[in-house]
């Protein structure tokens, strides 16, 4: 067996299972082709959160946003003071998410964090 030949055996038996599946989608239930285009819908959403002030808030927020329906990661940092959220948008928006947010008592809304006020050189001139 000739390297070509090598090749084109690997290749076949690597994609084996796909051109079954294709061939016969109602094995699976689902062609293979639309479960990779399912599995590749999550968006990433930055929400600010104003008030949390300790892990427990971190805490909070974090239960909250995971029992949404749809959210598959979630990432809640005390300083900045932000959420990043991994989620299928055709489960919940990221408004809702920001809603979600709003509802265990902080005040949140899509984007970064502004900078925080009082820091060296935001002053207003007078």
């Amino acid at each position: 067996m000739n390297r070509m030949e090598a090749i084109l055996l690997a290749a076949a038996l690597l994609l084996a299972p796909w051109i079954a599946a294709a061939r016969e989608p109602q094995a699976t239930g689902v062609h293979p082709m639309i479960i990779a285009q399912k599995e590749s819908k999550n968006m990433s959403t930055t929400i600010a959160i104003e008030g949390m002030v300790c892990s427990g808030c971190v805490n909070s927020v974090t239960k909250a946003l995971k029992s949404a329906p749809g959210v598959t990661k979630v990432d809640v940092q005390l300083k900045p003071g932000k959420a990043v959220i991994e989620h299928d948008p055709s489960k919940i928006k990221p408004e809702e998410l920001v809603r979600v947010v709003n509802e265990t008592g902080y005040t949140a809304r899509l984007g970064e964090p502004a900078a925080a006020s009082g820091a060296a050189g935001s002053a207003p001139a007078k």
